[in-house]
């Protein structure tokens, strides 16, 4: 058993209505940590497709968003059916985030992610950066591990790694280099 109150302190607004929207509203919706800690997750996810800024580039937008919006209407069409349309966020920003990483401009489809989030109540605010003085230390570690990775030293790599993770640092390794965020 968990209050409201408890729950916003261990979890963001937008991991607990991923948590309800999950469920559809005649079923009985059964609490659990897991299931807490997996809306968060899920909340990091669309939240980092909609921070990124390595997304504009690219050779034209080649990211379809309106399908996206007809299966997301679809969705609450059918009876209110929010775990089929958060099913589409997701889906959606899958897609955004390979067509960026194949060089692509997917502008739109963030665009549409944040608008069909926002019907949901979903803000999808932007991770949080650290300070300006913990920044170029975290560059540092990364250029660190890129030249341990050149050189085939893994495991101090998978270090630097485990260790940044410990403290909050989420890296994803991208065709484009390594990408680093605030895990919530």
């Amino acid at each position: 058993l968990i209050t409201i109150r408890e729950a916003l302190e261990k979890y963001s607004p937008d991991a607990i209505r991923i948590f309800v929207l999950s469920s559809h509203y005649r079923s009985p919706l059964t609490y659990s940590a897991e299931a807490l800690e997996a809306a968060e997750r899920g909340s990091d996810r669309l939240a980092q497709v909609i921070s990124r800024d390595d997304l504009t580039g690219g050779a034209g937008e080649a990211l379809d968003a309106e399908p996206y919006r007809k299966q997301f209407i679809e969705a609450m069409d059918d009876d209110f059916n929010t775990a089929q349309a958060l099913g589409v966020l997701f889906d959606l920003a899958r897609d955004i985030n390979r067509l960026s990483d194949e060089g692509y401009s997917v502008v739109r489809g963030q665009q549409l992610l944040l608008e069909l989030a926002n019907v949901l109540g979903l803000t999808l605010e932007p991770l949080e950066k650290p300070s300006l003085d913990a920044e170029p230390f975290i560059e540092l570690l990364l250029s660190t591990r890129e030249q341990l990775r050149q050189a085939s030293q893994f495991q101090l790599a998978d270090e630097i790694r485990a260790r940044l993770a410990e403290l909050g640092i989420a890296l994803e390794d991208t065709p484009q280099g390594t990408v680093w965020r605030i895990k919530r």
